[in-house]
């Protein structure tokens, strides 16, 4: 709990006026600390109290936190893109979802428009399915395990929020007489890059040659919500 205090500590001091958030805490049960709010000077006093009130009660009730953060997301203004940032071990026990399985399905039904990144704390963390919510949510995953790796976190988060980038992002190769090849990355954030190994097949090129193999596709929905095709 004090990692995940002091990672919403550098939140805090790198919101600007302008940006929106709250902030809900999840154990037996979920509540709001903060409910969506626009940033000024009372609105990150409010912040800091609720904060250094968190405290360690219960159970991982997830599915109700992930509940809650959707009923927080809507009150988003309709020109902004919002991400939930999910802080947590991994390890959901209670609540009406807990296999991985329901909570992708809670997140894919329920985020629309919005993202959700995730990270990962403690040395019984389960990463597995942090990333894969985080890849569910076409957001980014961390493992946090020093104060450098939680500010590098977050400035890949908030930078994510201000600058350009491409959302649902999918590479397509397609050759003749092969299976068409179809590889989610999630979002990309300005500046940012990925890897991707692809497996190409033919039937042998006469050295000196020169052959078309395929073609690769890069598509993606820009800010706007619109459709690209590279």
């Amino acid at each position: 709990l004090q990692g995940v205090k002091q990672a919403l500590g550098c939140l805090e001091e790198n919101l600007v006026p302008g940006d929106h958030l709250a902030l809900i805490s999840y154990a037996s049960e979920a509540r709001v600390e903060l409910p969506m709010t626009e940033v000024s000077a009372a609105t990150r006093a409010q912040l800091r109290e609720a904060i250094r009130r968190l405290r360690a009660r219960g159970s991982t009730n997830m599915a109700a936190g992930l509940d809650l953060a959707v009923a927080q997301l809507a009150l988003v203004p309709p020109e902004l893109t919002g991400r939930a940032i999910l802080l947590s071990d991994g390890q959901p026990n209670q609540g009406r979802v807990t296999d991985r399985e329901g909570l992708a399905s809670l997140i894919t039904k329920g985020f629309g428009r919005h993202g959700l990144s995730c990270l990962g704390y403690s040395g019984h963390c389960d990463q597995e399915l942090m990333e894969e919510l985080s890849d569910t949510g076409r957001g980014g995953y961390a493992f946090i395990d020093s104060l450098d790796s939680t500010l590098d976190a977050f400035a890949r988060e908030l930078g994510g929020l201000i600058s350009s980038y491409a959302m649902n992002v999918v590479i397509e190769v397609e050759q003749p007489g092969q299976p068409l090849q179809r590889d989610a990355l999630g979002q990309i954030l300005y500046g940012g890059e990925a890897s991707l190994l692809v497996q190409l097949r033919h039937t042998g090129l006469p050295r000196g040659e020169g052959r078309e193999l395929g073609v690769m596709r890069v598509k993606y929905q820009d800010r706007r919500g619109d459709m690209q095709c590279l």
